[in-house]
């Protein structure tokens, strides 16, 4: 008669260590793919800033091409002048106030150009800079002409209010 071996239980053992291997490669899978969401979410959000900061800075240029006699510059309707202590307007957002310009287009639009889904209206100023000096030809019959530069800077947030874009270009007209 042969003899019955006893049974050791190895292949369970190793099954048993292959499959919390296989548990602990899964788990950090999803800890990897759960961050790359976060991330391409983030992302997402401040394109859409950017986009809505840089219509804002267009509806500002935009604004300055339309009006035929600029008004004051005295910070009231988002039009400033620059500071002198050494600070800027656009440092402080919240300290503006109602002091600044939305953008048109989110206001008057019915389809909102897309920007429907931010969650506040894109906003923006306007500083008057100094103006430049005139042109030195002396040129017989040649008007001498002062060009005036305006800092138009720009302020959006994305879907959440944790993305915030602030972006600035300066106009000549």
């Amino acid at each position: 008669m042969s003899e019955i071996k006893k049974q050791q239980g190895a292949v369970l053992i190793v099954s048993m260590i292959f499959l919390v291997i296989m548990t602990l490669i899964g788990m950090a899978g999803l800890e990897v793919t759960g961050l790359e969401e976060k991330m391409a979410a983030q992302s997402r959000d401040r394109q859409m800033a950017f986009e809505a900061a840089e219509a804002a800075l267009h509806d500002g240029e935009a604004y300055l091409e339309s009006v035929v006699t600029m008004p004051a510059f005295n910070g009231s309707n988002g039009l400033y002048s620059p500071k002198t202590d050494g600070t800027n307007n656009w440092d402080d957002w919240s300290a503006l106030g109602t002091s600044v310009r939305t953008m048109r287009s989110q206001v008057t639009d019915a389809d909102k150009k897309g920007f429907a889904q931010l969650s506040a209206f894109s906003t923006y100023i306007i500083e008057e800079l100094a103006a430049s000096a005139p042109d030195d030809s002396k040129e017989a019959g040649k008007a001498i002409e002062k060009r005036r530069y305006y800092r138009i800077t720009a302020r959006a947030v994305g879907l959440s209010s944790s993305s915030e874009v602030k972006l600035q270009s300066v106009y000549k007209r």
